[in-house]
C-alpha cells in the first residue's frame, strides 16, 4: 500500500513495486444493480 507520509514520493514507491501511479489514485465506481442483473443474464 502507498503512504502519502513516507518520505518517498508517491511516484516513486509506485515505481519500486511495479504498478502506475494512475492506478494508486484510481477508485473503482460501484456498478448499479440493474447493471449487475443484465451482466447476470449474459453470462447464463
Amino acid at each position: 500500500m502507498m503512504d502519502s507520509t513516507h518520505a518517498l514520493s508517491i511516484s516513486r514507491q509506485a515505481q519500486l513495486v511495479g504498478i502506475s501511479r494512475g492506478s494508486v489514485y484510481y477508485m473503482p465506481t460501484p456498478v448499479r444493480a440493474a447493471d449487475r442483473v443484465l451482466m447476470c443474464h449474459l453470462d447464463a
